[in-house]
């Protein structure tokens, strides 16, 4: 099914404009061309994604799905001017989340850990001789 207009024919938008510099960026990223690219998306092709990557054509927004799963973006993200401070603070953000979760991780183990000691302690003064002060 070829794709239908998604943006007003003939008049490049700032969304569709930041589409293209988005789709350039991301590709470029990692490291493919537009043939190689197209090859990694099922029906996408080359000479397709060329036009939408140059904002001559317009794409349909399941061809938008597609390229964001294939990125690993949310499809708003591929319609916003692209902001490297903005991606620095949400990648720090992320990071900080993945070491948080580390922490509360190890905190829990060392909770059942000590836990475990203490029941054990309970244990032995229960089943032990009473010691006199």
């Amino acid at each position: 099914m070829p794709d239908q207009a998604y943006f007003p024919v003939n008049k490049m938008t700032e969304e569709r404009k930041h589409i293209c510099d988005n789709l350039r960026r991301l590709r470029k990223e990692k490291g493919l061309n537009q043939t190689e690219l197209c090859e990694e998306i099922e029906g996408l092709g080359q000479a397709r994604y060329s036009k939408i990557e140059s904002g001559k054509a317009e794409p349909s927004l399941s061809t938008l799905e597609k390229l964001a799963s294939y990125y690993g973006v949310p499809v708003h993200a591929l319609m916003q001017e692209y902001d490297p401070e903005r991606e620095a603070l949400l990648e720090k953000i992320q990071s900080l989340q993945k070491d948080s979760q580390k922490t509360l991780s190890k905190a829990l183990d060392d909770r059942e850990v000590l836990l475990e000691s203490l029941r054990k302690l309970q244990s032995n003064d229960q089943e032990g001789p009473e010691l006199e002060p």
